[in-house]
């Protein structure tokens, strides 16, 4: 699972992801969200004087946890799904979506 956090720049390290824009005083943006830091990113932060960021912290779930996740995208596409009958393509579209959220899961879990 991952959270969304703020830290001061000066706690920055390679590899972390951003969850927002880092956008400098002028309004430029600088890096978009989902970028992964690297040092010369960082580096380029600092000048700018850009004091926080949002970053993605991941957090590890139990495989209890992940399974109640899958039970709960299971209950959630059967409700939405329900009342739209049986017909062959929304149930292969229904399958699209439970993919989706099962990989968007592992993704943030793996």
């Amino acid at each position: 699972m991952k959270n969304i956090i703020t830290i001061n720049i000066e706690k920055a390290e390679k590899g972390m992801q951003l969850a927002s824009d880092a956008i400098d005083k002028h309004g430029v943006c600088l890096l978009t969200t989902g970028n992964v830091l690297t040092s010369d990113s960082i580096s380029r932060l600092n000048t700018r004087e850009i004091k926080n960021i949002s970053i993605y912290e991941y957090v590890a779930i139990t495989e209890e946890q992940a399974n109640k996740m899958i039970m709960d995208i299971n209950k959630e596409l059967d409700h939405s799904f329900s009342h739209l009958g049986e017909f062959p393509v929304l149930n292969d579209l229904k399958q699209v979506f439970y993919d989706f959220r099962i990989k968007e899961l592992t993704k943030n879990n793996g």
